[in-house]
């Protein structure tokens, strides 16, 4: 039996895929029906591309044989992509958008422009196919970060995955590989935690920024999907420090024809207003603290995949007999942790921890 095979005969590190040869099986010997060698940016060499043979299959005898190929039979090539002749344009279809491997340029704008200034919104992998691929013509990196959102370097895949590296041999690892024009396989960087969409970070930022300028006793809440949607939660009731457990509020309903597994995340705050108040004689710091889910966050959690709690990451603390410097007298100073988001799982084990800073930091990338 003869058969057509696609062998992805890689030409650089991150494995295009591309398709550079087809061959057929006849009377136990191999035949190429067609090669295709590739400049970086995809143009094919000249000279010893030419389609050879074609397969064809007899239904009353049940046999294929090969015969003359007609040009441009062999649509799927560089990056493994159709390669569409239609009307002589001679571009490969990624999926977003149509790439034009002679120029080595898209022919539309980059959907993800905002996300690159400092370079033309047509530019095919950052100018380096060598060390960056791009499988649907919208993302251009996989990207690593530390622990305070600094940029540490990428994976060369364009999944548009973002990761927290929390180890300092692995942070250290992966600057060094950088700094030599390497790529990172995320596999082999053991501390690396997947970071939510870019569209839930920053609904996490949003859901912050409202707990505080309601006042701060108010939870706030929203749910995004993974398509996108974002669901904004109504405010919860004002939690009264000294009596109440916790802060109440409840997550949005899913919108209809969704249900849970069709969300990529929940997302509420914990109480961000500080008061001190003298509980049996002694006066007692009340805050929120994202690190501590309550017993209501841990049923909510287990109907989702991913679940961010916002809000102070520790526990705000008071400095008794403080000595301020500017009135010389003794007071009570309120030390606060900073504020950013905890990302939880759905068996409430905490993930990773960023501050509202580190979060921008990796939005901003």
């Amino acid at each position: 039996m003869a058969c057509n095979v696609g062998h992805n005969v890689y030409n650089h590190p991150d494995h295009l895929g591309n398709i550079r040869q087809n061959i057929t099986r006849e009377n136990g010997r191999l035949t190429v029906l067609r090669e295709h060698n590739y400049y970086p940016f995809g143009l094919l060499h000249r000279g010893y591309n030419d389609d050879k043979e074609d397969l064809k299959y007899d239904k009353e005898q049940d046999f294929i044989f090969t015969v003359q190929a007609r040009a441009g039979r062999y649509k799927y090539r560089y990056n493994g992509k159709e390669w569409q002749d239609d009307l002589g344009l001679n571009r490969y279809d990624y999926g977003a958008r149509s790439y034009d491997a002679a120029v080595g340029r898209w022919f539309v704008v980059d959907p993800l422009a905002e996300k690159y200034y400092g370079m033309t919104a047509y530019n095919y992998t950052m100018g380096n196919p060598i060390m960056f691929v791009d499988l649907n013509g919208m993302e251009s990196t996989g990207d690593f970060f530390n622990k305070h959102g600094k940029y540490l370097g990428t994976n060369g895949k364009d999944d548009g995955k973002k990761y927290v590296v929390t180890d300092k041999k692995d942070e250290k690892s992966i600057r060094r590989k950088t700094k030599k024009g390497e790529t990172v396989q995320t596999d082999q960087v053991k501390s690396a935690v997947l970071l939510p969409s870019d569209k839930t970070l920053q609904e996490s930022l949003n859901v912050l920024e409202r707990t505080q300028q309601n006042g701060g006793k108010r939870e706030e809440s929203s749910i995004v999907m993974i398509d996108g949607t974002v669901v904004t939660g109504e405010p919860g009731p004002e939690v009264k420090y000294g009596e109440d457990e916790y802060a109440n509020g409840a997550l949005p309903d899913l919108p209809q024809g969704y249900s849970d597994s069709d969300v990529e995340a929940s997302i509420h705050s914990h109480p961000t207003a500080v008061e001190i108040i003298p509980v049996d004689g002694k006066d007692r710091v009340f805050a929120g603290n994202a690190t501590e889910p309550s017993r209501i966050d841990k049923t909510t959690f287990s109907r989702f995949k991913t679940n961010i709690i916002v809000g102070y990451l520790g526990q705000v603390t008071a400095r008794r007999d403080y000595l301020n410097s500017t009135t010389g007298k003794r007071e009570i100073r309120i030390i606060k942790p900073p504020m950013g988001i905890v990302i939880y799982d759905k068996n409430s084990d905490k993930t990773i921890k960023l501050s509202t800073k580190a979060v921008k930091r990796v939005l901003e990338r």
